[in-house]
């Protein structure tokens, strides 16, 4: 029996790779963002169904494919090739590199009812293609992370894992780009709090960029607060002083409770805290004076909004954002 079933043609990137400006993030890196990096790539990836539903997915274990992908990093110059591509899934311990050769689709028992039907196989060349071309060209890091995360979720290219290699994509350009704080950030986003990233990248697809990019840029800060206070003393060491599952778990609370809401106040800290006046109002201190966050009435704290550049290309990638296209499936 044939179907005919909507996937969805992600807008091609790389024409605004040199237009997309975020607003200046503290990118300092130190020991505490690879402390946690197991945990970016720790989640499973979300369920796929597609030619072979009951497939149990290849991923490896975090530690292995973080192991495999720092190796990776120092040997490999970013060139974002094929070749590129190739070695960077087997570095995450995926036994086939190459892209997918059938039909897929993501989340929901069947087409109808998926999160995503990405484009077909014959598509995968050219947008893996331009998809390299943006990393190469664009030098804004979490623009960059973004975007870059956003288009390979939704090329799809592969047949497992996409997720968590687009969570290690997020690495890889935090480390080409001297931006660990940033990928540390994101990927930590991406993989505890899936459900609500996927509700900001369906808006993306109907042309609104900028929420998309203006979310993730308030996380960072988020990020950056919660490392200040989790920092060693200095008679101690990292290993001493430090729980990474703390801190992210910690993170993980913190930027829940103000996507939810919109703004943080002393009040929301003090009992995430556990009542801890003086700690949540080092915070305050930290996302107000260090990091530049709006206090406004009822003590609430509000990351300060931005505007990306405004140019043509833009504007014209969000127009174009969502390209239904018809694609034919046979089922059996």
């Amino acid at each position: 029996m044939n179907r005919t079933v909507e996937y969805f043609l992600p807008a091609r990137l790389s024409p605004i790779a040199e237009y997309v400006v975020s607003p200046v993030v503290d990118c300092s890196s130190d020991l505490l963002d690879v402390a946690v990096w197991p945990w970016v790539l720790a989640s499973l990836p979300q369920s796929e169904h597609g030619v072979e539903p009951n497939q149990v997915s290849s991923a490896p274990m975090p530690r292995q494919a973080l192991q495999g992908l720092s190796q990776f990093l120092a040997e490999r110059r970013a060139e974002f090739d094929s070749p590129w591509w190739n070695e960077f899934r087997l570095a995450l311990g995926f036994p086939r590199p190459g892209y997918r050769n059938g039909f897929h689709w993501v989340g929901g028992g069947e087409p109808g009812r998926a999160w995503l039907i990405p484009p077909p196989v014959s598509a995968l060349e050219g947008l893996m293609g331009d998809l390299s071309q943006f990393l190469t060209a664009s030098r804004d890091p979490l623009a960059t992370m973004a975007l870059a995360a956003y288009q390979l979720i939704h090329i799809h290219p592969y047949s497992d894992g996409n997720g968590r290699c687009a969570r290690a994509l997020i690495l890889a350009l935090g480390a080409k780009l001297g931006s660990a704080s940033i990928a540390t950030a994101l990927g930590l986003l991406f993989s505890m709090q899936k459900q609500r990233v996927g509700n900001w990248m369906l808006q993306l697809r109907e042309g609104c960029l900028q929420p998309y990019l203006q979310q993730v840029a308030t996380v960072v800060d988020l990020w950056q607060a919660a490392k200040r206070e989790h920092q060693p003393a200095a008679t101690e060491s990292l290993h001493q002083a430090f729980n990474a599952a703390h801190l992210a778990r910690w993170y993980e609370a913190l930027s829940k409770c103000y996507l939810q809401t919109g703004a943080l106040s002393e009040a929301m800290l003090v009992r995430l805290m556990g009542g801890s006046t003086n700690l949540a109002r080092k915070y305050v201190n930290s996302l107000v004076s260090q990091l530049g966050w709006e206090q406004r009435d009822l003590d609430q704290l509000v990351y300060p909004p931005f505007e990306y550049v405004r140019h043509a290309v833009i504007l014209n990638m969000a127009e174009s954002l969502r390209k239904p296209n018809l694609a034919c499936l046979t089922v059996n």
